[in-house]
């Protein structure tokens, strides 16, 4: 048996001249019986203690990452022309 909580949000701020700064936070749980490197629950191949009481054996999976934060800057580049914007489209000729 597993189990997994989470909270995440993202902050997105628009600062001036093209300039944005973005901030993702995430508060997660996981919890399992028995966890293998690969971070998925192996309960066929149950290692533990006592075959019979799973239970015992429940706690934080070996893959558990209690807190998780993530921030990017970003920056339009100025010009009115959407060629000017995107290369692709000046490459590809429309």
């Amino acid at each position: 048996m597993s189990n997994y909580n989470a909270f995440q949000t993202n902050v997105t701020r628009r600062l001036s001249h093209g300039l944005e700064v973005t901030a993702s936070y995430t508060w997660a749980h996981s919890l399992d019986e028995s966890s293998n490197p690969t971070g998925t629950s192996i309960n066929s191949s149950f290692t533990g203690s006592n075959p019979y009481d799973f239970r015992a054996e429940y706690a934080s999976s070996d893959f558990d990452a209690r807190h998780n934060l993530v921030s990017a800057l970003s920056y339009n580049l100025p010009g009115k022309s959407a060629h000017f914007r995107n290369p692709a489209v000046r490459l590809l000729g429309g």
